[in-house]
Formats: structure tokens, C-alpha cells, sequence
């Protein structure tokens, strides 16, 4: 099994200014983004008959087109160069990264002074849509609803996740879940308006093949002891569990759990060399 995650890569900031700050500005590329190497070895592991999971990134800045282009066929679909993310309160200068209002005065010539939650959407820095919480969006700003293909896999029936997501469009891979923005008329116009829909990929397959359109494993939650580790499964059904981590444990980790223990109880003939 291969996991391929934060490919986004190590930025000067991270240095300069550790810890979260360092995200809230845009600092020069130490290294990142997918090489040709890297998915040359990834489509040989995947002939091989190995198990690949990618999340939110893989395709976008600063992986070059090329590799960009190559990866996509391996996954089955095609990223459309958006990102989102919603934030609860769109003037937290501890949260919402600066570059953000710096792109919407930019591309909007009006400054960056909206107020209350919004989910902002991103295309490369050329262009940007925020619907904001209440007049662009419903009470159920974006879930994770389960198509009739992942239903048939006995995955779990939905989800609730907010932060970093891609947009992206499946080309020969199955769509097993959907984003679903919960927008009002006005929001749906909105995003008409950009070419973007209320309803893009959230988890896509394709043969053994997995990607998940979001930053689905980011959380703030304790490892715990790992001599408790017979309460991953209680906590999987909701059991002790605090709001804030519920989409991981609930959606997120039943997932990822039935994915590894179905290569964990192969023999070793069976697995890939």
C-alpha cells in the first residue's frame, strides 16, 4: 500500500515563521509538488497490483502540468485548477490566509471587507468566488454524500467536511461520494456564473486506485495511547467522540480502516513486490 500525502511540499515561512502562521503567507519553494519519478514509481506499484490512497494537493500547485497530466490518468479524473474552503468567520486574520483577500481585490478591484462565514473558492490565483454563510448558503454548508457506486462498497452514507477541498471532474474513475454545497438560488447562480457546480467528485476510484478530493485526514485530534487502540473501533460508530472530530472518525477512518485491512489479511504471495 502506497499513501500519497502533503505533496504540496516545505516553503522558507515554515521556517521563517513556524507552526500555523507560516500558512497565512505565501514564502518561496524549498521543494514540493510531484515529480515524474514519483508517478513513474507510483504506476509501477499500481501494474504491480499495490493499493495507492492520495489526498487534497496531489494535482495542484506546485506539481508541474506534465506530472500534473500523468498523475490524473493514474486516478482516473482531471483537477479543475479550484480549490475551497470554508471558514467560519472570513475576517480571523489567524485563519484565513492572507493571499485570499489578496487575490479577491485583485480579481474583484474592491477590497477584501466581507464579514461572517463563507466558503471561498480558488482557480490558481486568476479568479475567485466566496458564498457567503446565510446568503449564499444553507444551514448544511458542504457534505460528503454517498453515490449509488460507493453504496454498493458499504461505505459510510455521508459526511461533514468544511476545510481544504479540490475541485475536481472524474474521467474514468467512479465517483463513490460527491461534495454537496449546500447552496441557496443566489449561491447556485454564483457559481454558474464561474463554470462551477454545486456537486463535484469527493472520493474517486479507479481499479485499486484512491482519491480523495479533500484534506480529509487534517485534524487536531490527540494519538492517543496506543495501548487503546481497541477503541478505534468504538469510536468509528460515534462512541466518545467530540463534534469536531466526528467526520474523521465517523467517515473518514471506516474508510481508510476497511482499505488497509483488506491488504493487511493477504498473503504474501498476493502482495506486491
Amino acid at each position: 500500500m502506497l499513501v500519497v500525502t502533503d505533496t504540496y511540499g516545505v516553503y522558507e515561512g515554515d521556517y521563517l515563521r513556524p507552526g500555523d502562521e507560516a500558512a497565512l503567507e505565501r514564502s518561496p519553494k524549498i521543494y514540493g509538488g510531484l515529480t515524474e519519478d514519483e508517478v513513474v514509481a507510483m504506476e509501477g506499484f499500481v501494474a504491480r497490483g499495490g493499493l495507492v490512497l492520495a489526498e487534497f494537493n496531489t494535482f495542484a500547485s506546485p506539481t508541474p502540468r506534465p506530472v500534473r497530466e500523468r498523475a490524473e490518468k493514474l486516478f482516473g479524473l482531471r483537477w479543475t485548477r479550484w480549490v475551497a474552503r470554508y471558514w467560519p468567520d472570513l475576517k480571523d486574520e489567524n485563519e484565513v490566509p492572507r493571499w485570499v483577500g489578496h487575490v479577491w481585490e485583485r480579481v474583484t478591484h474592491t477590497p477584501f471587507d466581507l464579514e461572517g462565514g463563507g466558503l471561498v473558492l480558488v482557480r490558481e490565483d486568476e479568479d475567485i468566488v466566496v458564498l457567503r454563510a446565510g446568503i449564499d448558503l444553507g444551514d448544511a454548508v458542504v457534505t460528503q454524500e454517498r453515490t449509488a457506486k460507493g453504496a454498493a462498497l458499504d461505505l459510510p452514507a455521508r459526511g461533514s467536511f468544511w476545510f481544504w477541498m479540490d475541485v475536481v471532474e472524474a474521467t474514468d474513475g467512479e465517483v463513490l461520494y460527491e461534495h454537496v454545497v449546500g447552496t441557496t438560488p443566489a449561491g447556485a447562480k454564483k457559481l454558474a456564473e464561474h463554470g462551477l457546480s454545486a456537486r463535484f467528485p469527493a472520493l474517486v476510484k479507479r481499479a485499486d486506485v484512491w482519491y480523495f478530493a479533500g484534506d480529509f485526514v487534517d485534524t487536531g485530534l490527540d494519538l492517543g495511547n496506543p495501548e487503546h487502540a481497541g477503541l478505534l473501533s468504538l469510536r468509528g460508530r460515534g462512541c466518545g467522540v467530540a463534534p469536531e472530530e466526528a467526520f474523521f472518525w465517523e467517515f473518514y477512518v471506516p474508510i481508510a480502516e476497511r482499505l488497509i485491512s483488506s491488504r493487511a489479511r493477504r498473503g504474501p504471495s498476493e502482495r506486491p513486490r
